[in-house]
């Protein structure tokens, strides 16, 4: 069974630990609103119990009052309104709770910071809990496998599920619960668990067992033997008899669908054949690359004409093939989106929008630079970074990536985007950088501070931005770049988007691109093995020319081929993304293909800065911007370009 599945049972830890700390017979139960507003937190009302408890707090006497106002931090914690929850929890002065509140008050904290990310300072925390009760120390270990799932430590997270499956008492929770336990311990070296994971009875029956089914998988028969002999051997283990049936089960649903028949659809003329070509030889690459014993079989079909997809699509399924991809044109895609249902899945090479739900077996994949510009403004938020200025060209794209941008920017609860249009074919780039610098009232004012000095003053402006994204083409940042140095914007973070190389700089070009910051596929910039088929070099050698035009859809064609059988895994909430070529893919809840990227800064020799944060890991409430005196949230990698000449 999926973690997804702890969710509700989770929130059900989390209610059941709600009145932890309070004293047997505390003061405040004498009063019946009080009694009102528990009751109401019991039966998962939360919104009405913080407004009693908020109320009581107001008339409360002050060695009473905290009590309620923690009391309304956790209701309105439980109710999702982490903003107003860390607000209330301000007010509160710990040393004035009593001693039996002072694990409550760590718990909502704790809870608060893995809200907003932090799970380094949620652990700690959480570490201060010692002494408590059943249900405190239930919540506690359920917060800290949260802290430690979100830093990616299976390990800690398996131990501490250990810890938390002896707590329980509910069979049915304790076996959601041993499910991601089996999980995430046959996802880990059997050495690293003989090292690391404990030499308890326990421990070791979980690290053998988790061995056994590692050797056995898909294999629920075969592990059927050894399974009765590790029961033998564990009389006392806590594992649930039933543990390894439902396990197999889950991982049966979540395993690779077999694909024995694969069509695929591409235009072998007209606009997009070039297109086409690269992504048939990534495709076709991977296909040959693939060693397993029942390789399947693909069939191409011509899809120049988007007046025959239809009949394509349907010939393909009458021949047996299992599963589409493509096609290429967004006119195609959005007949089949717009579809009542399809003859066969199918993994469109585009992405649409429509106002209609478009069929449940259509799924849509692309390398879409609308993400790009989403991916920027996430990087810079998880960096503190605060006002930004943005130079975009004066196109139809152009505006659709600044909107981008802007428009998750601003969801992300972050300063107003102060923007500029530049247009390159008058080439008119010197004026845009000076308005968004604000270079003639800073030199207005420079020149009043002289006058009234009577001297010359060093010009040293105070720009209004705190980095730059221009969302342009290469031949764009090679004019906009030198002119941000200009006029004082040496400083300035940039960030721009894959298109502007092709994986490497030329040597004139390094002077005026390094620095600048941008998302990447990982296939262009991580490091690979010379014994990888599908490598960079391997590409480059074996289709020249379009590699050097495009590299990135020659991933593209790699990663359509993997995600085949792993569409209905992907399509369950919660699953370990797939580790692609085009990024670390996984799907949402319209089985659209997302695509976390890679940063990277360029220069001759790019620097690799890490993926992209998770959208949910940045906190939107009370943001304030890196303080520029202050140690930025920027390695001096990042944010220092090179010194002009």
């Amino acid at each position: 069974m999926p973690f997804r599945s702890l969710i509700p049972f989770l929130l059900l830890l989390l209610l059941l630990a709600g009145c932890e700390g309070l004293p047997k017979k505390p003061a405040a139960d004498s009063d019946p609103q009080a009694r009102h507003a528990a009751a109401l937190f019991e039966k998962g009302q939360y919104d009405a119990a913080a407004e009693l408890y908020q109320g009581l707090a107001g008339r409360a006497a002050p060695q009473i009052r905290p009590i309620y106002e923690l009391l309304a931090a956790d209701s309105l914690l439980h109710a999702g309104h982490d903003d107003k929850a860390a607000e209330m929890l301000q007010k509160i002065d710990p040393k004035q709770l009593p001693p039996g509140l002072a694990n409550r008050y760590h718990l909502v904290e704790a809870e608060l910071a893995l809200a907003a990310g932090d799970s380094e300072r949620a652990a700690a925390l959480l570490g201060a809990i010692h002494t408590a009760d059943r249900a405190t120390r239930i919540r506690a270990e359920t917060l800290r496998a949260r802290a430690q799932k979100a830093d990616g430590d299976r390990l800690g997270e398996a131990r501490t599920l250990i810890r938390l499956d002896q707590l329980l008492q509910d069979e049915e929770k304790r076996l959601q619960v041993q499910l991601r336990i089996l999980d995430l311990l046959s996802r880990l070296p059997d050495e690293e668990l003989r090292e690391k994971l404990g030499n308890d009875e326990v421990s070791r029956g979980w690290r053998e067992l988790a061995s056994l089914v590692r050797g056995h998988p898909n294999d629920p028969q075969g592990v059927a033997a050894p399974w009765r002999e590790w029961q033998a051997l564990y009389p006392r283990h806590p594992a649930l008899p039933f543990l390894l049936v439902l396990y197999y089960e889950e991982q049966r649903k979540l395993a690779p669908t077999r694909v024995e028949r694969i069509a695929v659809l591409l235009p072998a003329s007209g606009r997009y054949a070039g297109v086409a070509d690269a992504i048939r030889d990534g495709l076709l690459s991977a296909w040959y690359a693939d060693s397993s014993e029942q390789r399947p079989r693909i069939t191409f079909y011509d899809s120049s004409d988007p007046e025959q997809l239809w009949p394509l699509l349907n010939r393909a399924a009458e021949e047996g093939a299992d599963v589409a991809i493509g096609p290429l044109a967004k006119q195609g895609v959005l007949q089949l989106a717009r579809a009542g249902e399809l003859p066969l899945p199918v993994l469109a090479l585009n992405r649409v929008t429509t106002d209609t739900v478009p069929p449940a077996n259509l799924y849509q994949y692309s390398l879409s630079p609308e993400d790009e510009a989403r991916q920027a403004a996430i990087w810079a938020a998880s960096r503190g970074l605060g006002m930004p200025g943005v130079l975009y060209p004066d196109s139809a794209r152009g505006e659709r990536l600044f909107r981008a941008f802007e428009t998750l920017w601003m969801t992300l609860g972050r300063a107003p985007v102060r923007a500029e249009v530049y247009r390159p074919a008058q080439n008119d780039f010197s004026e845009p950088v000076e308005r968004l610098l604000n270079m003639k009232e800073a030199k207005a004012e420079h020149a009043r501070r002289e006058k009234e000095a009577g001297k010359k003053l060093p010009f040293k402006p105070e720009l209004p931005v705190d980095f730059v994204f221009i969302p342009g083409s290469k031949s764009d940042l090679l004019q906009l770049r030198p002119l941000l140095m200009f006029h004082h914007g040496s400083s300035l973070p940039v960030l721009s988007l894959s298109r502007i190389w092709k994986g490497t700089l030329e040597r004139d070009e390094a002077f005026d691109l390094s620095g600048i910051l941008l998302p990447e596929i990982p296939w262009l910039v991580e490091e690979q093995a010379d014994s990888d088929p599908l490598s960079r070099e391997n590409m480059a050698r074996l289709f020249p020319r379009e590699f050097r035009k495009y590299p990135r859809l020659i991933a593209m064609g790699m990663d359509a081929y993997a995600l085949l059988p792993n569409l209905s895994r992907l399509s369950v909430p919660g699953q370990e993304p797939l580790a692609g070529r085009t990024g670390e893919l996984s799907l949402d809840g319209r089985r659209v293909v997302q695509r976390r990227l890679t940063w990277v800064s360029l220069g001759l020799e790019p620097r690799i800065l890490g993926l992209t944060p998770p959208l949910e890991s940045i906190d939107t409430s009370g943001w304030e911007p890196v303080d520029s005196d202050s140690d930025s949230s920027l390695s001096p990698d990042e944010a220092s370009p090179p010194e002009q000449r």
